[in-house]
């Protein structure tokens, strides 16, 4: 999976397994502190920033996954990512 492994095992999240698909084995990754989600796509091994919806997740764009990936935590929900996902 993408992402740096130092900041991935700083984090506090919670995950949880999922299939929305049938067969399309995922694993949603939700940061506490700053809200920020991830799927991990277990049959491609891709990771990356997602907005939540009712029933599916939204991708959202990759410079949005690489820069998430890459960052700390910033400790809280920023504006701007409540602008980027459209949640409150």
């Amino acid at each position: 999976m993408a992402g740096k492994i130092a900041v991935w095992e700083s984090q506090e999240w919670m995950s949880r397994k999922l299939e929305l698909d049938l067969g399309v084995p995922l694993v949603h990754h939700r940061w506490r502190r700053c809200r920020r989600n991830f799927v991990d796509e277990l049959r491609t091994e891709q990771r990356y920033a997602v907005y939540v919806g009712a029933v599916n997740f939204d991708r959202l764009a990759n410079e949005v996954s690489v820069r998430w990936l890459a960052d700390q935590c910033p400790g809280a929900q920023l504006k701007a990512n409540k602008q980027i996902c459209a949640c409150a």
